[in-house]
């Protein structure tokens, strides 16, 4: 049996063997999600080997990364748009845990998320670490046009390493996006039950982008829009130094209206239905949402933070 040390010791040996980085990445619409790795040669070890309790950093060389343009449901919780450091923690016999490290600093609150899975023998042994995703049921609704878009695609990471291997379900939001000022904003088809538990857990519901190098993501906390940089592994010690908090000077902060559509003078709530775009303006820095869940008609005010801190 080999505990998550020896599984260091083990990758820094094999480090000449196979120096080049694997990447693993899912699109959905136009935008991805990517776990990238060193893939390490198995040698005679697999997966099985590490203790419960025990961490397995998940690569060799650099840290291992998620790196998501799109919210990712894990469980009932939303890891935001970001880039994150990943390890696997063995939980049981049959359970490993996908742990993502910086997942509750990117929103500011809670608790960092982990993607739960079976661990298993396959009759297949993997010659060395590979970490690939499946697809799955893609969900389809009505927008406001009625024209059918994708909501959402059920995908599953499954890790092989020797003669086990390891999966996890996942949902990836799908979203509307379009071009606001110099900008370009993307309003992702949140389901409505995430949007009604904001008050506990924070809900990503937009991003905005310019370029390549500008990203800010769009956070709602109970009535409060917070707008901040999308999170970045550091790059210091490899990736594995502490994760540094978003830039105070690039944070802005914004209010969100809720509102009822009446028939017949009764207010109704259609309990269900993904967030859509119905419009949005930009005034210099400033930003107007008119968003919908169901029936129930949201507004979105914010300000776009500036694109770097100025010195």
């Amino acid at each position: 049996m080999i505990r998550s040390t020896s599984l260091a010791l083990l990758l820094l040996a094999a480090a000449p063997l196979a120096a080049q980085r694997s990447a693993s990445t899912f699109k959905l619409q136009k935008r991805s999600s990517t776990i990238s790795y060193g893939a390490v040669p198995v040698g005679k070890h697999s997966l099985s080997e590490l203790h419960v309790g025990d961490t397995w950093r998940l690569g060799m060389n650099n840290a291992s990364t998620w790196r998501t343009e799109m919210p990712v449901l894990i469980g009932k919780q939303l890891l935001a748009p970001g880039e994150y450091r990943i390890h696997l923690k063995r939980l049981a016999d049959e359970r490993c845990g996908l742990e993502i490290h910086g997942s509750a600093l990117a929103l500011g609150d809670g608790e960092e998320l982990r993607l739960d899975g079976a661990l298993k023998a396959i009759k297949k042994k993997a010659k060395k670490l590979s970490i690939a995703w499946r697809k799955g049921a893609i969900n389809k609704s009505s927008n406001h046009k009625g024209a059918k878009v994708v909501d959402s695609q059920v995908a599953t990471v499954a890790i092989q390493f020797g003669e086990h291997e390891w999966t996890g379900d996942v949902l990836l939001i799908g979203g509307e996006s379009r071009k606001l000022g110099k900008y370009r904003l993307t309003v992702f088809a949140v389901p409505y039950e995430q949007l009604i538990v904001r008050h506990k857990q924070p809900v990503p519901i937009a991003v905005i982008t310019k370029g390549k190098s500008v990203a800010f993501q769009v956070v709602l906390n109970g009535f409060e829009v917070v707008v901040r940089p999308w999170l970045q592994v550091p790059s210091a010690r490899n990736g594995f130094a502490e994760f540094e908090a978003p830039v105070a000077a690039l944070t802005t902060s914004g209010r969100l209206q809720v509102g009822l559509h009446r028939f017949g003078g009764h207010p109704q709530v259609t309990t269900g239905g993904a967030l859509r775009l119905l419009s949005a303006k930009i005034k210099k820095q400033d930003v107007t949402l008119a968003l919908r869940a169901g029936n129930l008609p949201l507004t979105v005010t914010l300000v776009v933070p500036p694109d770097k801190v100025k010195k």
